[in-house]
């Protein structure tokens, strides 16, 4: 007969103690208590002794619900259960460690993926054996039956104390103060004043973000607030600016009017005294309403300032949407310059401490556009970038199949489970069947949200896919879409740009500190350069591979011909240097290729800026136009630090040369004296900001001469 192995050589059982208490208070008592609990599961290891149970850790949640499993200890419970740190898991009672169905499924899933059993100290079952599962079915299924009552009888109380006008204690608004013992509000008369002005400029229909700009003027704050207070996790919210958001919030509070509302949206009169009336509540809200329904279009459908990039370009810094704001001095036309501002700039202005801030939307623009074609010149980057896509194809496939697969066999137990729980309904009575075709309805909810799960690892695995090593399809699709881009209407650029890139993200970089992939060579000017990462998503199609029918025609064997369509992903990473503030002639590529790249000159042989002297300053400003032309890294400044005027004055002069062709000519035909004498610099700088044909009527009108 075969003999067992004596304790010492058997392998050790380690063992995971696991408490729970629902409240704070209940973590301090005698009974039912923390330290009670573990004395309990100590006993059940000691009479397991004779297994090797040994005890390897505690993990407690005080104060914790079981309501769900988003608790920190559970959370550590399955951590320890996929690294392999567990055997048994070891509780006082089973609903300390959930109440739910649902949430004990989701448990025992990851414990039978690891071999790993659970039991209590003072209920018998064993959860490695059908009957042992079935008693632990029919518990579970009283405790969830139990955690309803209550939540039914929490909801019930709620209502009641809704009817009654009572407070019932939770996150205190802005403009009170908790009254927990006569379960009513107190008006703080300081921060009424906010609710009040808020309310009031909402009556007389200012719009939110007028409103929001007000207060933050004034300094005002939202509420501050301090969660889980003394604990691990204690974190303050609150106490920032406003947004239209929030001011939104505020006035949509039918708190303020001295108001409560039951589940139903039924309406009752507050035990608390209002801060504003309910004509005033009524009046902001209208006006809120109203607004709202000018409004109804979402802004996000209409691209008003026509830059390509809405919607795809994003800031590095702050993860939110670069969106498009006019900004800056008017035009002559009354327009103003489009950019793309940061929508954390937009919400919190000046106390945004966002790098990016704001792009010149159109300079941008147009500088993406050239990148986009320079790709076509150069294979070899093309051939690299799809290489290192295929690389990281592979890495990032293999966990998502593995994700489809734990899915497949979930959906396949579950619906076996569904099943048995329909055949023993069916052959049950009375409010156990009941129980029974509610808990199979639940399974059946959990396995839609599985199977919705499961097609989004599809769809992630069909999309990572999708990368192909035809870099002779990228480049024709590059280069022809630089071409033909400018020949559309905005519309069809727009829908272009959509099937082309899938997203842009731009940072600023610093590149004594930032790891960056190239070496940035200096480069000799006077101003400032900033340096910025571009990344950019490509998703280009073969449509954008054959520019004419006629090639479709001639090969009839090729993709296009057949009506497929071979989609390539392609990321890559530009290192851009900005010298100046214009991305229009400051901007140069420095990596993956050089784009522009702007002349390193050594000092002495920069160009020189002269102010003639007797002469008229538009044969100066004309030079200096020339000059900045061969020479795009320069500035005005540099022209400023060479003549000894100021940048103003040196901007306003260049102005001169956007003068008519007509009205230049005729001032340099004059004699220097004469021209000098009878255009003045002050009389001139009226016309550049007019059309020529304004320019002309002008200048007939100013000083009497036909052109």
């Amino acid at each position: 007969m075969k003999k067992s192995l004596p304790a010492k050589h058997m392998l050790i059982v380690r063992c995971i103690v696991y408490l729970r208490v629902s409240t704070e208070e209940q973590a301090r008592r005698e009974d039912n208590s923390l330290q009670t609990q573990e004395n309990f599961c100590d006993r059940l290891i000691a009479l397991n002794e004779n297994k090797n149970w040994r005890k390897t850790r505690v993990i407690t949640d005080p104060g914790r619900s079981a309501k769900d499993l988003k608790r920190p200890g559970i959370q550590e419970i399955i951590d320890a259960i996929k690294a392999g740190l567990v055997d048994v898991i070891v509780i006082y009672k089973l609903d300390r460690l959930t109440r739910s169905m649902r949430d004990l499924y989701k448990l025992w899933e990851v414990m039978e993926a690891y071999g790993v059993s659970f039991a209590s100290a003072t209920e018998s079952f064993n959860s490695s054996t059908p009957d042992g599962r079935a008693a632990l079915n029919q518990r579970m299924t009283f405790a969830q039956w139990e955690r309803e009552m209550t939540t039914q009888r929490l909801k019930d109380k709620f209502g009641e104390n809704a009817r009654e006008g009572k407070w019932h204690p939770s996150m205190t608004p802005l403009g009170y103060e908790p009254d927990n013992k006569n379960r009513t509000l107190i008006v703080n008369q300081k921060d009424a004043k906010i609710i009040k002005l808020m309310f009031k400029r909402a009556a007389e229909g200012t719009a939110l973000k007028a409103i929001s700009d007000e207060l933050n003027k004034l300094g005002y704050k939202s509420k501050k607030r301090t969660f889980n207070k003394g604990r691990k996790n204690e974190r303050q919210v609150g106490g920032r600016r406003w947004t239209v958001k929030t001011v939104r919030n505020y006035i949509e509070n039918f708190k303020y009017k001295a108001a409560t509302r039951d589940r139903e949206g039924n309406e009752y009169p507050a035990n608390w005294k209002a801060i504003v009336s309910d004509k005033i509540w009524d009046k902001a809200n209208h006006a809120l309403e109203k607004r709202r329904a000018l409004t109804k279009r979402p802004a996000s459908s209409v691209n008003k300032h026509e830059l390509i990039l809405k919607e795809i370009i994003k800031c590095g810094h702050c993860n939110k949407a670069l969106s498009p704001r006019p900004g800056g001095r008017k035009l002559a036309n009354g327009s103003q310059r489009a950019y793309y501002s940061c929508q954390d700039v937009i919400d919190f202005g000046k106390s945004s401490d966002c790098k990016i801030r704001n792009l010149p939307g159109d300079e941008f623009d147009a500088f993406i556009i050239r990148i986009i074609g320079t790709f076509a010149q150069h294979p070899k980057i093309i051939k690299a970038t799809l290489k290192a896509a295929l690389a990281e194809k592979k890495q990032s496939v293999r966990p998502l199949r593995s994700r489809q697969r734990e899915l497949t066999q979930q959906l396949s137990r579950l619906g076996a489970e569904i099943k048995n729980l329909l055949n023993l309904a069916r052959k049950g009575k009375g409010g156990f069947s009941q129980e029974l075709y509610e808990e199979a309805d639940a399974l059946t909810e959990q396995k839609r949200k599985i199977e919705t799960e499961r097609e989004q690892v599809k769809a992630q695995i069909h999309y990572k896919e999708q990368v192909v090593t035809d870099e002779e399809t990228v480049a024709k699709a590059l280069e022809n879409f630089s071409r033909v881009f400018y020949a559309l209407s905005f519309k069809e650029r727009e829908e272009l740009m959509r099937l082309l890139i899938k997203s842009l993200r731009v940072s600023k970089i610093d590149p004594t500190k930032d790891v960056l992939p190239c070496a940035i060579d200096a480069v000799n000017t006077n101003t400032p350069i900033q340096y910025y990462r571009i990344d950019i998503e490509f998703f280009i199609q073969s449509i954008f591979a054959t520019p004419h029918a006629s090639v479709e025609a001639n090969n009839p064997d090729s993709t296009a011909a057949k009506g497929k369509k071979i989609r390539t992903r392609m990321n890559s990473t530009l290192i851009v240097g900005l010298i100046g503030q214009r991305w229009e002639s400051g901007a140069f590529l420095i990596h993956p290729f050089k784009l522009d790249k702007q002349p390193q000159t050594k000092a002495q042989s920069h160009p020189k800026f002269r102010l003639l002297s007797n002469r008229h300053s538009l044969e100066s400003v004309l030079e200096w136009i020339r000059i900045l032309k061969e020479h795009p890294h320069l500035t005005p400044k540099d022209i400023a630090d060479k003549i000894g005027l100021s940048v103003i004055t040196v901007r306003q002069l260049l102005q001169l040369g956007k003068l008519s062709p007509e009205i230049q000519t005729y001032i340099l035909n004059l004699k220097p004296k004469d021209a000098i004498k009878r255009f003045s610099q002050k009389k001139l700088r009226k016309l550049p900001p007019l059309s020529h044909e304004e320019q002309h009527k002008e200048f007939k009108k100013e000083w009497e001469l036909e052109l």
